[in-house]
């Protein structure tokens, strides 16, 4: 009993022995020490810096050569307007005759006006038909006239104004029997009662730009009245074929 009771002690003894020294080591056991988390590293993405404008240059102007007037040695040769199939010799008239009634062998510069490419008025006739201006009665703006002259130089035009009616009376035509009143025609009353042809004195002045006037009959003879157009440079120089 006492043996028994000894041992109850001894296995007490140890197990208090053991708890105490379980408590010692614990309690010495160093604290574990806190590590601070890692930061995280936000990035921010830097604005992709924007490009500073440059100033859009000015175009640098073209030159525009100043046009010279052509030497008096360049002259006429052909009149064209492709759309009318007109295609003429031209050139400059010589005589009274050729200004009053002209041959049809061509259209004819007035000898008052001037040469085409000298900046100024360049008034140019030609009976009214068919294998001369008579194609001018179908004439229309935007349409291209083309003057070669001598010396391979090429002039360009635009018609851009047409002027019908405009009257030129005539007491005595070559041919009266073919006036409009003596076919019983009705005309215009600005060519029916006209007295002379001051109504185109403007056309055959001349200008401070370059300038084609083309003018034929609208009939038999001036009392029918007369057909006037205006064609201006496509360019403002002077055109050659090299």
């Amino acid at each position: 009993m006492d043996a028994m009771r000894r041992y109850r002690w001894i296995i007490l003894f140890l197990a208090v022995a053991a708890l105490s020294l379980m408590l010692l080591i614990f309690a010495s056991a160093p604290e574990p020490i806190a590590v601070a988390p890692t930061p995280t590293v936000q990035v921010t993405a830097s604005p992709s810096p924007t490009p500073t404008p440059r100033p859009t240059p000015a175009p640098t102007p073209t030159a525009v050569p100043t046009p010279t007037p052509l030497a008096d040695s360049v002259i006429a040769e052909q009149i064209q307007i492709p759309d009318l199939n007109i295609d003429l010799p031209l050139r400059m008239a010589e005589t009274e005759q050729d200004e009053d009634f002209p041959t049809d062998c061509c259209a004819f510069i007035l000898r008052s006006t001037s040469q085409p490419g000298r900046h100024t008025n360049s008034f140019i006739y030609a009976h009214a038909e068919e294998h001369l201006f008579k194609p001018l009665w179908r004439a229309e703006l935007g349409q291209e006239v083309i003057v070669t002259m001598t010396e391979g130089v090429v002039l360009n035009y635009v018609i851009t104004e047409i002027h019908p009616d405009v009257p030129c009376y005539d007491p005595d035509p070559p041919n009266p029997e073919l006036n409009p009143e003596a076919l019983g025609v009705e005309v215009a009353p600005a060519i029916r009662n006209a007295t002379d042809c001051s109504a185109g004195v403007a056309f055959v002045m001349p200008t401070e730009t370059e300038r084609l006037t083309l003018q034929t009959s609208q009939g038999y003879n001036r009392n029918w009245g007369e057909l006037l157009i205006i064609a201006e440079p496509v360019e403002d120089d002077t055109n050659t074929d090299s």
